[in-house]
């Protein structure tokens, strides 16, 4: 019995099922148990190898995308220096500031005057309303 002890509990569970829809017995401590605990430990070596694999290669597929989008960086600045410098003579590449914004300046009366006919307009709706 030295070899049950020995079976993970999601493996007895899967003998148990087996068992069941068989109609056979596969005791713990059968020699199959020991090719599929083999089977096992087997594809978690297998796995935990190939989990490594993928952690390194994607370390480095970061590290080129870091190196490219530098390298894609000092190109694009290059080529808008070269561009800014090939445009420099150009006369519609010469931007004046724009003058500030002078405020509109209505006189006051005007003002006064919309202020009233607003007014109005609404006592007279309000009254049409009633």
């Amino acid at each position: 019995m030295e070899g049950a002890r020995k079976v993970p509990e999601e493996v007895r569970q899967i003998l148990s099922e087996i068992c069941a829809e068989y109609r056979v017995r596969i005791d713990p401590d059968d020699p199959a148990v020991v090719v599929v605990m083999l089977n096992r430990r087997v594809l978690e070596l297998m796995l935990d190898r190939a989990i490594e694999r993928i952690e390194v290669a994607t370390a480095e597929l970061g590290l080129q995308i870091d190196a490219a989008q530098v390298r894609m960086g000092t190109v694009l600045a290059q080529e808008l220096r070269a561009a800014r410098a090939e445009s420099s003579g150009h006369p519609w590449m010469n931007f004046a500031p724009m003058p500030a914004a002078t405020p509109i300046a209505f006189p006051k009366l005007t003002l006064i005057v919309a202020m009233v006919a607003v007014f109005g307009g609404g006592v007279v709706a309000g009254v049409l309303i009633r």
